[in-house]
């Protein structure tokens, strides 16, 4: 493996990294206000808020639906074969 392979492989994991987790943006505080608060929250794209839902719901259900997969699977096979 090159060096090019190397640093583009961790050029590109990093972007993943970025993409998944987002971007923190801190809470806007009054600067005429001896109140401040202190914490943020993370702005995702909204392709990784639906692909972290996507897995959530696949961490908790990987019974059901594996086993939905490999019949789509089968009667998918079926098909092409008597088809």
């Amino acid at each position: 493996m090159s060096v090019f392979e190397t640093s583009l492989r961790s050029l590109l994991r990093s972007k993943a990294r970025q993409w998944w987790e987002g971007k923190f943006v801190p809470y806007e505080n009054d600067p005429n206000s001896r109140l401040f608060f202190v914490g943020g929250w993370q702005q995702r794209h909204w392709s990784a808020r639906a692909a972290q839902a996507l897995w959530d719901f696949l961490r908790r259900e990987w019974k059901w639906a594996t086993g939905f997969t490999l019949t789509c699977i089968g009667l998918l096979m079926t098909y092409i074969r008597f088809f």
